[in-house]
């Protein structure tokens, strides 16, 4: 029992973290309390008042595999996307992005008004991050091009109008 205990006291010492002692433990919460922390969302908590590390998983909920999950953290990420504050709001711009890259054919069912904010925000992250924007921007669409069906081509044009209007807006 005494070398037990040893163990458990060395183990915590080398590793603090893998037990949550950490403060900005890099370790994702559980669903159970992403899932909490977003019906507190839905149902009106102030997103000023939850934990940074909470709202960045949150944030990238909505690149999960499972669609029907995926749209419940849409939900939640709408809400986010108009909420957060700060260098978060790079992290949905990101999250966004391979969104709309990873799920085309189910973000260019968005209503319309949905997709060009999520350009316009895109658009952004390519002329902040991106050494040749326009460039880093023609490929992406081209990507996105290539996985939708011929009911969401219709939209592509508006999105990628939206895209690079973004991109040269800030750049001019």
């Amino acid at each position: 029992m005494r070398g037990f205990v040893i163990y458990g006291i060395i183990f915590i010492l080398l590793f603090p973290c893998s037990i949550n002692l950490c403060p900005g433990q890099t370790a994702y919460a559980s669903k159970t309390i992403l899932k909490n922390i977003g019906k507190e969302i839905l149902s009106g908590k102030d997103v000023s008042k939850i934990n940074e590390k909470y709202l960045y998983q949150l944030i990238d909920s909505i690149l999960v595999s499972d669609s029907a999950e995926r749209k419940w953290y849409l939900k939640v990420f709408r809400i986010l996307r108009i909420s957060v504050t700060g260098d978060i709001t790079q992290e949905v711009g990101f999250s966004e992005k391979e969104y709309v890259e990873q799920f085309s054919n189910e973000a260019f069912n968005m209503p319309t008004t949905d997709l060009i904010s999520y350009a316009r925000d895109i658009g952004e992250i390519f002329r902040t991050e991106e050494e040749n924007p326009i460039q880093s921007a023609k490929e992406y669409i081209l990507k996105i091009k290539e996985s939708l069906t011929q009911l969401n081509c219709q939209k592509i044009d508006i999105f990628s109008k939206s895209l690079f209007d973004s991109i040269n807006e800030k750049t001019k």
